[in-house]
């Protein structure tokens, strides 16, 4: 550990990073600093600023796309002790972004509550991970995204300066997708939902930290391997986006071990998350999740098809969810998005985070 006249601690690593996908990974040797909350992270960005470095914010790592592994000069903010909690307003609970969602969820169902919506498979994303990616995935909620229950955000700029927001700031629906280009989540007020639609008390006041209820451990390991591609559209296109997926898989089958089709919709509840899907009001979406035994032989094939994949989406007037899938992302600064939703992502970027230090993507 190297000595700094900081309030916070800077470690230096030597280990190899990887996320959910097990693709990518990090460079072995890298600085790593791990607040403990708000006033910590926010020197940390204040050091950061000083030494002109680059940042990369991580939480639980469970992207795909390398978004959350560190790289050459920059230093990694791990979020993961940022996990306070507080009961100031009935029918929300505010919490630090590096709460794990599923343990959040199990320390409401203690006081009658639940999240209204989380993460399906496993234990994996943080509260600021999970807004970052998007906040979608298959659960029962299914005609529902997690930007229907987040009613504020706090997130620091690239040079530490705190902004509070609300649904109604521009900024607030382009943090949802935007992989931490346009900002620090460091905390969220959520909307939380009794079990007992009868149930009156509400815990005012009441905080701490969430326990860890589940592992965190990977559920895939060896040469097992997930992948997912699922594209969004209009409702009424659903059975044309479900016919495009199932005739793509079918001629790659030989690449996959098994797959699963899943379908959902978003119902439009007034907050249109661009960076999710740039058409305004309910979409729909199409998912197909697969296995595969995945050797080093074979990741260049996996690439092309994601590149095909994207392609092929893109020609028919989809979408595709880029910030849950294997290749890198782009920093939106390309011709991933139409010009009206890149160019404001782009005013947005310039605002708070204008040399491009916080989580750069792309390779």
């Amino acid at each position: 550990m190297n000595s700094q006249q900081t309030s916070f601690n800077i470690y230096e690593r030597n280990r190899v990073l990887r996320d959910y996908g097990q693709i990518h990974t990090g460079i072995s040797t890298y600085l790593e600093i791990c607040p403990q909350n708000i006033d910590e992270a926010q020197a940390a960005l204040k050091y950061a600023h000083q030494k002109n470095a680059s940042i990369r914010i991580r939480g639980a790592g469970h992207s795909m796309n390398g978004s959350s592994l560190p790289r050459k000069n920059e230093l990694l903010i791990n979020t993961q002790g940022m996990d306070h909690f507080c009961f100031s307003e009935p029918g929300t609970i505010t919490v630090e972004a590096g709460t794990n969602l599923w343990d959040l969820d199990a320390l409401l169902k203690r006081y009658g509550y639940e999240l209204p919506v989380k993460n399906g498979g496993w234990s994996g994303p943080t509260v600021g991970g999970f807004i970052a990616a998007g906040g979608i995935s298959p659960t029962k909620h299914k005609d529902d995204g997690f930007w229907n229950y987040v009613q504020e955000i706090t997130c620091l700029s690239a040079n530490a300066e705190q902004i509070v927001l609300t649904r109604e700031d521009p900024l607030f629906a382009y943090l949802f997708g935007a992989s931490g280009q346009l900002g620090f989540i460091v905390n969220a007020k959520l909307e939380i939902t009794p079990l007992n639609a009868n149930l009156v008390s509400y815990p005012i006041d009441v905080s701490g930290q969430v326990p860890q209820f589940y592992s965190r451990e990977n559920p895939f390991k060896g040469s097992q391997f997930l992948t997912w591609f699922c594209c969004f559209g209009a409702v009424e296109q659903t059975q044309e986006m479900r016919s495009l997926q199932e005739n793509f898989f079918t001629e790659h089958q030989s690449l996959f071990d098994k797959t699963e089709l899943e379908l959902y919709q978003f119902k439009d509840k007034g907050l249109h998350v661009p960076l999710v899907n740039e058409s305004q009001g309910s979409f729909a979406g199409v998912e197909i999740r697969g296995m595969m035994s995945l050797t080093e032989a074979l990741k260049p094939t996996l690439f092309k098809l994601l590149e095909t994949y994207t392609k092929t989406i893109r020609e028919a007037g989809f979408q595709n969810y880029s910030q849950a899938e294997l290749a890198k992302m782009s920093s939106y600064s390309n011709g991933s998005l139409s010009k009206p939703v890149k160019d404001a992502f782009l005013e947005l970027k310039k605002a708070v985070n204008p040399k491009d230090r916080l989580n750069i993507l792309g390779t």
